[in-house]
């Protein structure tokens, strides 16, 4: 059964290469999660946005003949789909060298996406909905604020 450990908003996911490490790691190939965030903070709404989101699962069978495919979509507070991603395959070609094998609720993969210019009409509780092979496993609210701007009057200047 599939199960979704964690998801992160951040500003940018970034896959790192393999280390001689990653016998403590839970992936051999690490990710670094830039800027992680609980709220979206654009200028203005309406507005393009760019974010990423990384997204833990565990209980996989990556080396099933038809792999496990992953999908999110973004909605609105008005239930608009905003950003529909295509589904992932998550099928790992070979196990790890060396790596004993997971029992399978330990097996995990962990996908980063960087989402970039999707649409944010406006601000409210957006909703990031994970599906794998077309069944719903997990949905998070990601509020969407506009960042306050400096106040002109209160601007430090130079005389």
């Amino acid at each position: 059964m599939f199960e979704v450990a964690f998801i992160v908003p951040c500003m940018q996911a970034i896959s790192l290469p393999s280390n001689n490490n990653s016998a403590i790691l839970s992936s051999p190939n690490p990710m670094a999660i830039l800027g992680p965030t609980l709220l979206l903070r654009p200028r203005q709404v309406p507005t393009e946005f760019s974010f990423s989101v990384v997204i833990g699962i565990r209980g996989l069978d990556l080396f099933r003949d038809t792999p496990p495919a992953l999908a999110w979509t973004l909605t609105s507070p008005e239930g608009e789909v905003v950003f529909r991603a295509p589904p992932v395959s998550l099928k790992m070609t070979s196990p790890p060298p060396n790596s004993p094998p997971l029992p399978p609720e330990e097996a995990n993969a962990i996908v980063g996406a960087n989402i970039q210019n999707v649409r944010l009409p406006v601000q409210g509780h957006y909703r990031l909905t994970v599906t794998i092979d077309g069944e719903r496993v997990a949905s998070q609210e990601i509020p969407v604020r506009i960042l306050p701007q400096e106040d002109s009057n209160h601007a430090a200047t130079d005389s």
